[in-house]
Parts: structure tokens; C-alpha cells; sequence
């Protein structure tokens, strides 16, 4: 019998590692782009970000340099909606249901980084997953209470970002009308006529307070290739479980099964929005989890075999990540990948073991132990390598304060769109001088001044510049305009 979540010391040692996984490093893992790198743009510039103007300019304006407060928003946010998903969903999906499909979305490498990082997606995911809920409540009971509830939320999903709201919504809409027992009353929320209102009222109020740069999560940014990558590998841990699930799903569509239909909706609702998406992967595995004991379970053989491809898959994807650590980085990248593999590795593979003894505390806790821990360490064992390859964020601003101008070595390789965003915020001229090497001797910055080959690089096309093959270290010079 499942133990009450109260009392269960799994779903303790679970949450505390989710927790850790959100606050880990936030003090000094630095800006990343877009969102982050335009957030604390606008915070610095005393504009409205991503909170309501009053929290913006009291707040933000004083956790320029405390990337910890900017980005402890997100991980509240999801705290909190992790909790009213729970008391939102325990009556529609059953408590041991919505709790499998919470520790899916804990261990998620998709969750968890719109946790970690100060952009608008978790505001986003809040209030459209809550806003969706509320909904289905409203069309099981057609209490009114749900249908309030769903227009609270709804309003800060479309003010976070109206165009993947609407899609959300309009996509929602028409498989619950189409498939749900009592979906003729999804009209009764109004979708048809608010949303326009909103679209209107918005433009009358100045345009969308949002830009498309502050979002991480949804397909409209374009990258649909890593889009479908970070989405796959959010549920790796449990892919046999997704694929028996959603197979099983499809399945009982033709008898008119409702936990199929609202898969459904919810799979084809979240394709232009990855964490709701997620969502919609853990509600099949959650269904997988809870019937593969069974002894009638039918789809046993594919939840196996996905189990040993994705065993598979971390085996190949990890020792090329330790060949090509060791390549780049020598002994420190080796260990880091090779401790993320390990990290991952072992739990699941006590996972799979559980696939055949059907002991569903092995099966289950091992996948989710595998998701978070291999994630644990991929903080720790990698981002302060990451970190000792973005140390330009740190002395840049010193540097320019204290001479009116930088040079910054970056080690072989371009720092790509992190510094792209900080030179364009800060208006600044970027030069790319090359440092030669004559008889074996060093000569940098600024001894070889004129006899240097200097190129100027429009940082807006920072991708398309090329290594030059005679360079040994890249320098940049930066100058105010």
C-alpha cells in the first residue's frame, strides 16, 4: 500500500534533492543568454523585467550583482506550482498518479533548468498548467470556483506570453471538445471572446511587456532540433515507461478511455511549450508506473526494451563525452563526464533490474535517483569548469572601471552569445586580435600593436567568425563607443 507523501522518507530525500538542484551554484553560475543576459539588462537600466514594475525596480535594481536573488523567483515559482499541481490534480488523477507524475517532472532536465535560471518560463509554465487544471476541474463539476480559477491563472499565462498561450489554449480547446464526455463546455470559458480582448487590450496598453529573447522553453524561438533533444532527455530515465504509456494511450483512444483523452490534450497542447509537454510525458509514465506490476500488463515488453536503449544510449553518449572531455578540457573534463555517467549509470541500471523482479520501490526510485543525481553532478562536476571558461563576466566590469578599457583571453575558442549579449547591452566596440608566436616566444597584447593582424567582428554575427589557424590565443579588446 502506498504510504502517505507526508510520511514516505523517499519523497523527502527526492524533494530535497530537487531543492538542491534549484539553488545550487545561482550565487555565481553566470548570465546566460538570451533571457537572463536581457533581464539583468533591464533591471540595471531600472525598465520593467519580468516581475510587475513596483517588484522590478526595488528588487531587481538591487540584486544586480546578486544573481541569487534575481534568479530565486523561478525557483519559489515552481516550488509553489509544484504544490497546487499536486492539490489541483490528487482529484482528477488520483494521489499516487499525480505523485509519480510530480517526481518525473522533478528529475527533469527540462524542469529544472527554467527553475534554476531568471527568465519568464516558469511564470509561463505556472500559469498555464494551473490554468489547465482549473479547467478540467470546470468540466467535471462546472462549479464556478474552477472557472475563476482558470481565469486568474489564464491572465498571467497570456501577460507572460500571449502568443503560446493562445496556442496552448486553441490546440486545448478543440481535442477536449472533440473527445471529452462533457466537452461542449470548454465554451463556457469564454476562450473565443477573451482571448481576442486581451490581444486588443494589450496592444491599446503599449504592446506586449515580454519579448520572445526572454524564454527558453517554447518551440516559437525556432530550435526545433534542440527543442526535441531537451524534451527527450527531460524523461530519459523513463523511457520505456513514456513509450509504453503514450502507445497504450493511442490505444484505448477507440474505447473512449478519458486518462487517454487527457494525454491527449495535453500532448498536443504542449508542442509549442516544453515544460507543459513534460507534462504530458509524466501523466503516461505515471500511467506506466502505476500498472507494470500488474499481472496482466501487456505492454511489459516495451517498457523493457526502451529501459535497455536508453541504458544503451548513456553508455555510448557518455564514454564520447569523456573522449571528448579529455580532448578539450584533459583530466578535469574527463572526470567531469565521467562522474555525470556514473551518476546517471548505476541508479538506472538497478532500474532496469527492477524491470524484472517488478518491485515497483526499485523500478520507480532508482529512475528518479538516476535523473536527479546525474544532474546533481552535473553541476558540480561541470559548471566550475564552465565557469573558469565564462570568467569574463567577473572582470570585465572591473576592468573597464578602473582602466577604460579590457583585454580578455579566452582560450582557443570563441566565448560565444554570452558575451555577443553583454557587448551589445554595453554598447561597446569589440576587436579580435590575434597573438602570434615568432621563434618559439610569446608576444601578446600590447607589445605587438602593429604587427598584429587586427579584425573588427560585428558582434551580431558572432558565429560566422572562423579561427584563424595560425592564432595561438584569442585576445578582445574592448573600447566604450
Amino acid at each position: 500500500m502506498e504510504k502517505s507523501p507526508a510520511y514516505n522518507p523517499f519523497y523527502w530525500l527526492v524533494g530535497l534533492i530537487f531543492i538542491a538542484n534549484l539553488l545550487l551554484f545561482n550565487d555565481w553560475l553566470s548570465w546566460q543568454p538570451l533571457a537572463e543576459i536581457e533581464l539583468l539588462g533591464v533591471a540595471s537600466e531600472n525598465q520593467s523585467g519580468w516581475l510587475p514594475g513596483l517588484i522590478q525596480h526595488t528588487f531587481l535594481k538591487q540584486a544586480i550583482y546578486k544573481p541569487f536573488l534575481i534568479r530565486l523567483p523561478s525557483v519559489l515559482l515552481l516550488l509553489i506550482t509544484f504544490r497546487l499541481m499536486y492539490a489541483f490534480g490528487k482529484p482528477l488523477f488520483g494521489t499516487k498518479r499525480i505523485i509519480n507524475s510530480l517526481l518525473v517532472l522533478s528529475v527533469s532536465w527540462m524542469i529544472l533548468p527554467i527553475g534554476k535560471l531568471a527568465s519568464a518560463d516558469s511564470l509561463l509554465f505556472s500559469g498555464l498548467i494551473l490554468a489547465l487544471l482549473c479547467a478540467l476541474h470546470f468540466l467535471k463539476s462546472g462549479q464556478k470556483k474552477w472557472r475563476y480559477g482558470h481565469f486568474a491563472f489564464l491572465l498571467i499565462a497570456f501577460w507572460t506570453n500571449p502568443w503560446v498561450t493562445s496556442l496552448v489554449l486553441l490546440l486545448f480547446d478543440q481535442v477536449v471538445y472533440i473527445t471529452h464526455p462533457t466537452g461542449k463546455r470548454i465554451l463556457q470559458l469564454w476562450h473565443w471572446a477573451i482571448l481576442p480582448v486581451l490581444f486588443l487590450g494589450t496592444w491599446l496598453c503599449g504592446g506586449f511587456p515580454f519579448p520572445q529573447e526572454w524564454f527558453y522553453a517554447d518551440l516559437l524561438n525556432g530550435y526545433i532540433g534542440r527543442y526535441a533533444a531537451w524534451n527527450m532527455l527531460g524523461v530519459l530515465p523513463f523511457w520505456g515507461f513514456l513509450f509504453a504509456g503514450l502507445w497504450q494511450a493511442f490505444s484505448n483512444l477507440r474505447k473512449g478511455e478519458e486518462w487517454a483523452k487527457l494525454i491527449l490534450a495535453f500532448l498536443i497542447a504542449g508542442l509549442f511549450f516544453g515544460p507543459l509537454l513534460q507534462f504530458a510525458f509524466s501523466l503516461a509514465i505515471a500511467r506506466s508506473l502505476d500498472d507494470y506490476a500488474h499481472p496482466n500488463y501487456p505492454y511489459r515488453s516495451i517498457v523493457r526494451g526502451f529501459s535497455l536503449l536508453g541504458l544503451l544510449s548513456v553508455f555510448c553518449l557518455g564514454a564520447l563525452g569523456m573522449l571528448n572531455g579529455f580532448y578539450w578540457l584533459q583530466a578535469s573534463g574527463f572526470r567531469a563526464a565521467m562522474a555525470i555517467c556514473i551518476g546517471f549509470w548505476v541508479p538506472y541500471f538497478f532500474a532496469i533490474l527492477g524491470l524484472w523482479s517488478l518491485r515497483e520501490g526499485q523500478y520507480r526510485n532508482m529512475a528518479v535517483l538516476a535523473g536527479g543525481v546525474s544532474f546533481f553532478f552535473l553541476l558540480v562536476q561541470f559548471m566550475p569548469i564552465y565557469e573558469g571558461l565564462h570568467s569574463w563576466q567577473k572582470d570585465i566590469p572591473n576592468q573597464i572601471s578602473t582602466s577604460g578599457y579590457t583585454t580578455l583571453q579566452i582560450g582557443g575558442a570563441a566565448p560565444g552569445k554570452s558575451f555577443e549579449y553583454y557587448a551589445n547591452r554595453k554598447e561597446l566596440q569589440l576587436q579580435a586580435i590575434n597573438s602570434l608566436s615568432t621563434n618559439g616566444i610569446r608576444k601578446d597584447w600590447p607589445l605587438l600593436v602593429d604587427s598584429v593582424a587586427i579584425q573588427r567582428i560585428n558582434v551580431n554575427s558572432w558565429s560566422t567568425i572562423d579561427t584563424f589557424p595560425d592564432i595561438n590565443t584569442w585576445w578582445y579588446l574592448l573600447l566604450p563607443e
